[in-house]
C-alpha cells in the first residue's frame, strides 16, 4: 500500500506524499521485524520467533480459506439471480436524473 505512490508508472503524486509513503513503509517494515524478532531477552528467542512466525501464517490461511469461501458463494448467489446489485433503470428514468443534475449545477 505505502509502495504504490513510490513506484507507480503514471503521473507521480507530490513530494509530501511520498514521504508519507515511504515513512509509512519504514514504520511497517521495521514493525514487522520487530515483531518478530524480540528487542528484549528471552529464555529461547528462536521459540519465540517460531509462534510469531506459525501465528502470522495460522492468520493469513484463514483469510485466504474465507475469502475463497466467499468468492464461491458470490458466483452462486450471482449466477442463480439471488444477488442483483443494481435494478435495471429505464433511459427515460436515467435521462431525468441527469436533467435533475444538471438543473442543480446550473444553479451555483
Amino acid at each position: 500500500m505505502f509502495s504504490i505512490p513510490l513506484i507507480a508508472r503514471g503521473e507521480k503524486p507530490s513530494i509530501g506524499v511520498r514521504t508519507a509513503a515511504a515513512s509509512g513503509l519504514g514504520m511497517t517494515l521495521l514493525y514487522v521485524v520487530l515483531s518478530i524478532f524480540p528487542i528484549v531477552d528471552l529464555k529461547n528467542s528462536a521459540l519465540f520467533t517460531a509462534k510469531v512466525i506459525v501465528l502470522i501464517l495460522g492468520i493469513d490461511a484463514a483469510g485466504a480459506w474465507y475469502f475463497r469461501r466467499a468468492s464461491k458463494n458470490s458466483r452462486r448467489a450471482y449466477r442463480s439471480g439471488e444477488n442483483r446489485i443494481a435494478p435495471s433503470f429505464s433511459k427515460a428514468a436515467v435521462g431525468q436524473v441527469f436533467r435533475s443534475l444538471h438543473f442543480r449545477h446550473s444553479l451555483r
